[in-house]
């Protein structure tokens, strides 16, 4: 039997202080080795000033944890079923979990950052804060902790990740006494944990922020992850944040195309008490979270929620913050997140007005730097899921864009863009004038996936009625050459095909950006030439 080994937990604290800030880190899929490149969460987990109470007393002392993610074990064949899997999320969790236990005392805040399926865990952790609190190791002690950290997990298990069709999951359309009830009977279940091991009561979660959150336990084929999810759910029945958290922040990436990687959006109707911002920006899952070599454009959205979180009091060594602040390009490059074997995931281009509306998260809101990459031609670069009923929003520094009208004058422009000017129009995003496109797209995947499996099965015996057109010539070829001749020649068609769908749809994106790139430009000019105005002719034009 070979054993898993214990998560390598990268500690940076040197006692326990009471009244500090902890900061818990969860990565993505398979970055055991990010140290090298470095994802979001890894250089904001590094960023954290945990000296600086130390030099200036008056300062909060802060202390930090960062976890690999699923599918970072150093044996091999375990990796890689974790890294396709999402398997090792339980574990992840609960180690977390254990660690907040080991360090939390009242009067201390709490801040949550994950990328990927790593923000999928702190989502977790989150609600098992919620639902168990936090344990006392004076009341269960440490040589009982971890089963009663299994126990809390077993209690949260059944009443979070219950079986649900993705309708479920996504409704979030309940009456008000209905939620009322579904909440009470919660904290009724709850208390029982709470009554008897962490008697202090509901605990805030000060900051959540997390980059393209995708389901933790699941498969690369959506019908594989449906059957593992029915058979042991793992997926979250209901995607309301809490309300006991105080800020919760979700970059998202607007350009990934593969199905399996569709984002797990926050439910915004019933949302009590917290305050919510999902935003979209330029580039594809890891140009969102980071973890490719060249990182410029995911610095973008760790500058905004760096700035987000430090409004709340968390807070970052100088040089790392200026690091990001200068060096954060939205015209670096912009990944193929399907290049080599990624093409086997499943192709779907992120419908953003669709996702949305199913969320009821209201209109799109869109990060001003992605106009900027629009606007200054970067790599051609045209979106065509960018809704034409958006809110442009952005990094606040010293002055906010929004006091001088340039935010909303681009909200106007993308509503003035919608085919007719028809508020009422069917029509969501450029996206919409590519449907018969994209499912043509979608029939190639399926053609490359179905002539991938008939290379494996040719390959050990092709098919007689393929050999028999040869026999008749008296060719002499081996069976295997001649499968292979055949599947090499379906995959060019294949391909080709394929190519025809990316060029038919980036030349019309391309139209309809190329003829709005010069008002983006004017626009963006004025903002730039404002903000080096005085601040009083900046007030006299708001």
């Amino acid at each position: 039997m070979i054993a898993y080994p214990e998560l390598q937990f990268a500690s940076k604290m040197e006692q326990t202080m009471s009244g500090k800030n902890i900061v818990l880190c969860s990565d993505g899929t398979g970055n055991i080795d990010i140290k090298s490149r470095g994802t979001n969460v890894f250089r904001l987990y590094e960023a954290v000033d945990i000296q600086g109470h130390k030099i200036d007393p008056s300062l909060q002392p802060q202390v930090a944890f960062y976890d690999d993610g699923v599918g970072t074990s150093q044996f091999l064949p375990l990796r890689i079923v974790g890294g396709a899997f999402g398997w090792g999320f339980t574990r992840n969790v609960k180690h977390l979990y254990t660690e907040l236990v080991h360090v939390y005392q009242p009067g201390d805040k709490i801040y949550l950052f994950g990328f990927s399926r790593g923000a999928y865990t702190v989502r977790a952790l989150c609600g098992l804060i919620e639902y168990c609190g936090i344990l006392d190791l004076n009341r269960c002690g440490m040589d009982m902790l971890k089963n009663q950290v299994d126990e809390c997990w077993r209690v949260f298990r059944k009443e979070a990740f219950k079986r649900a069709n993705k309708a479920q999951r996504r409704r979030s359309k309940p009456s008000n006494e209905d939620d009322e009830r579904e909440r009470a009977r919660r904290e009724r279940l709850g208390a029982v944990i709470h009554d008897r091991y962490a008697p202090n009561g509901t605990i805030p979660i000060e900051f959540l922020g997390v980059w393209d959150t995708v389901g933790a336990v699941g498969a690369p084929f959506d019908e594989l992850r449906d059957i593992l999810n029915w058979i042991y759910p793992m997926r979250f029945s209901e995607l309301t944040p809490s309300c006991h958290i105080k800020r919760a922040c979700h970059a998202l990436s607007v350009d990934d195309q593969r199905r399996t990687f569709q984002p797990e959006l926050w439910n915004e109707k019933n949302i009590v008490n917290t305050k919510v911002d999902q935003v979209w920006f330029a580039g594809v899952h890891s140009n969102v979270g980071g973890g490719y070599p060249k990182q410029g454009l995911s610095l973008v959205a760790l500058d905004w929620i760096m700035a987000e979180s430090e409004k709340y009091g968390l807070r970052f060594i100088q040089a790392d913050r200026e690091y990001v602040r200068t060096h954060q390009d939205v015209h670096g490059k912009l990944y193929d997140s399907r290049a080599g074997l990624g093409m086997y995931y499943r192709w779907e281009p992120r419908d953003i007005a669709k996702l949305c509306r199913l969320h009821e998260a209201g209109p799109p809101k869109i990060h001003i730097s992605l106009f900027e990459r629009i606007a200054n031609g970067t790599d051609a670069y045209a979106p065509g899921n960018i809704p034409f009923d958006c809110e442009v929003v952005t990094t606040n520094g010293s002055i906010k864009w929004p006091s001088v009208g340039v935010l909303p004058e681009l909200g106007q422009l993308m509503a003035k863009l919608r085919p007719g000017h028809s508020q009422s129009a069917l029509v969501y995003s450029p996206l919409n004038a590519v449907r018969r496109t994209i499912i043509s797209g979608t029939l190639s995947y399926y053609s490359f996936l179905a002539a991938s499996m008939l290379a494996i099965v040719w390959l050990y015996q092709p098919p007689q009625w393929l050999i028999y057109p040869l026999s008749i010539y008296q060719w002499e070829l081996p069976k295997q050459c001649i499968a292979m001749g055949a599947l090499i020649l379906a995959g060019l068609a294949i391909m080709m095909w394929s190519t025809r769908v990316d060029r038919v749809i980036e030349e019309i994106y391309k139209k309809f950006w190329k003829e709005e790139r010069e008002v983006l430009r004017k626009l963006l000019y004025r903002k730039r030439k404002l903000l080096t105005q005085p601040r009083r002719s900046i007030r006299a034009l708001c």
